[in-house]
């Protein structure tokens, strides 16, 4: 099965998307075109239903070739290596907080319980209790891998598979969104060290489904007959529009809404109805452009971005965590008011496109790692 370069143009255009918004400040005029910009709409939602798309396709394929003990194998170990990676980036981060002033200094009101209780905070991280700034979305990913080899079984094996596997993803979601089932573990002594990331699995775990069922269809040639009816398309966009309008609307006060009314149901965290109906809506239309110009969407340096996103995403904590201090300096040496509160931090901007350049090197440092330690390996066991 040849790899679809579309979707890792779209995995690595998104890859900077996040790593761009993660890394620059709140008041960056830039964030205003890089963080939901076309809606309540950001870059974590693409990636994971890509993901989730990805896993459809790829684990169909090798269940029709290979059989249900191969793609058990293969998920175990691809959770597996995801989990090593979000242990490994959590240790160096930890490792930086406690040794690098400068580090420290910047993240302890975001990593503060490495620092009070590192012993207590790394026990907490191989649970996944312990899911600080930008680190919570490997262990999502860890944990929905577990669960794809019985989706996918299920979707061959029964003609109407894909309304039991959504009928209880909606469910779970129900629950995760509006918090239906909350977990009282305030009641122990360790529960102060406790934060389980800022993504809602409960909630979150739709998006991935949902894209794993449709990676499952469009292998089995039946996408198409669902996504491309002309109503689908023009609802789509007419709902992408009303919600966009909506937001600016709202942005510049000309309709009056109350804040309570409007977090709640585009709330990130718990991936909210409106936001969630927002996001289906784009990605329909975005389907639907991949479609209709099939060479589009091929630029080669993104896509292979997106072929390694699992070394480029685990990189891109860690640039982020040595380099973000450094942009309170540059701002204060350099630094042009705009509208609002918004700023251009031109030398904040050109670490910002370094940062993004430097995304490149997780590959080749991955690959150059891993050729060391087997070395070391066979030299050790010879």
């Amino acid at each position: 099965m040849e790899r679809n370069n579309q979707i890792d143009f779209f995995r690595g255009f998104l890859l900077i998307l996040i790593t761009v918004n993660h890394f620059i400040s709140e008041n960056n005029i830039i964030i205003r075109f890089t963080r939901e910009s076309i809606g309540w709409v950001e870059g974590a939602s693409g990636f994971v239903y890509l993901s989730g798309f990805t896993v459809g396709l790829v684990y169909t394929n090798k269940f029709l070739k290979k059989g249900g003990n191969e793609i058990r194998n293969a998920a175990i170990n691809r959770s597996w290596l995801i989990y090593k990676f979000h242990i490994g980036v959590f240790f160096i981060t930890l490792l930086a907080v406690l040794t690098l002033g400068f580090v420290r200094n910047h993240w302890e009101p975001h990593y503060g319980t490495m620092l009070a209780n590192p012993i207590g905070a790394s026990i907490l991280a191989l649970v996944f209790l312990y899911q600080p700034q930008n680190m919570d979305i490997l262990p999502m990913y860890a944990v929905f891998l577990l669960f794809v080899p019985w989706i996918i079984v299920h979707l061959q094996k029964h003609p109407k598979g894909y309304l039991i596997v959504l009928l209880i993803s909606s469910i779970v979601y129900l629950i995760g969104t509006f918090e239906l089932l909350l977990i009282n573990h305030y009641r122990y002594s360790w529960s102060r060290w406790v934060n389980p990331g800022f993504f809602n699995m409960l909630s979150w775990q739709i998006i991935f489904v949902v894209g794993l069922v449709l990676g499952n269809m469009a292998y089995n040639k039946k996408l198409g007959a669902l996504l491309d009816k002309t109503y689908i398309v023009w609802g789509a966009l007419i709902v992408a529009i009303s919600l966009l309008a909506i937001k600016i609307l709202l942005s510049i006060h000309v309709i009056e809404i109350t804040d309570y009314d409007i977090k709640f149901w585009a709330d990130k965290k718990y991936l909210r109805p409106l936001r969630l109906i927002n996001i289906a809506a784009v990605f329909i239309l975005i389907r639907w452009v991949m479609v209709k110009k099939p060479t589009w969407f091929q630029y080669k340096p993104l896509a292979y971005l997106g072929k390694n996103s699992l070394e480029v995403f685990a990189f891109h904590i860690l640039l982020i965590l040595l380099l973000s201090p450094l942009n309170s300096y540059l701002n204060g040496i350099s630094a042009y008011p705009l509208f609002g509160n918004y700023y251009f931090y031109p030398l904040e901007t050109v670490l910002a496109g370094m940062v993004v350049a430097s995304l490149y090197l997780a590959p080749t440092l991955w690959n150059a790692s891993t050729r060391y330690f087997q070395e070391v390996k066979t030299l050790v066991y010879k």
